[in-house]
């Protein structure tokens, strides 16, 4: 039976929250397509990645050519060069707002039921948890779990030597790399704010040790 061995809370928050903010930018997006009457929504998606052909496609869909008898015919491009549009101009910007959120261009997260954009849960779900870590392997669990521990260490003792366990150099650098994640920051000592690095668990690298 697979056990959780790692899971990274604070990246989950980050991708719920950045996932509620993309989920209210195409509210918006889908708010002003309904504004212009011009149809249903057929995939929120494609209309964020390419509102002007979807906006054309759903205009021409609804332009109805009058149909005249005998030999006459209405010319379909100059019968709509006659109308006066619906502006797609806030729909065009809501677009481009919403391309500069993560997640909004990606498929199968959202889902439009009636008016409203909701966050598909199953899709979500993929997302929240890319960076926990299982494991079925005793021996392997005990691996990761030491791991952890090892970081939780390291980070202690760097702050109770004031910086001088992980410095910031390359011997540092090269022995976490592809390992661990580093973030550098600041720490108090009593000789004042030195410079120095934090270690974190790089889920990708536990995931290799349980292949």
């Amino acid at each position: 039976m697979k056990k959780i061995v790692y899971r990274n809370i604070e990246f989950e928050k980050k991708t719920k929250a950045d996932l509620e903010t993309s989920r209210a930018a195409m509210q918006k997006v889908l708010g002003e397509w309904l504004k212009l009457e011009i149809g249903p929504c057929m995939g929120l998606n494609d209309l964020i990645l390419m509102p002007r052909a979807v906006y054309d496609r759903a205009i021409n869909e609804s332009i109805k050519v009058p149909e005249l008898s005998g030999p006459f015919k209405m010319n379909p491009a100059q019968y709509r060069e006659q109308l006066v549009l619906p502006d797609p101009s806030a729909l065009y910007e809501a677009c481009k707002q919403a391309l500069r959120l993560p997640y909004c261009a990606m498929y199968g997260i959202f889902l439009v039921n009636d008016d409203k954009v909701e966050i598909d849960e199953g899709g979500a779900s993929g997302l929240i948890n890319s960076q926990t870590v299982y494991a079925s392997n005793p021996d392997q669990f005990k691996l990761i779990v030491d791991l952890q521990e090892f970081v939780r260490l390291a980070n202690s003792i760097n702050e109770k030597l004031k910086g001088n366990f992980l410095k910031p150099n390359p011997a540092t650098v090269e022995f976490c790399r592809n390992r661990f994640i580093l973030t550098d920051g600041y720490l108090e000592t009593g000789y004042g704010t030195i410079y120095t690095f934090a270690m974190k668990v790089d889920p990708e690298y536990l995931k290799e040790l349980l292949v």
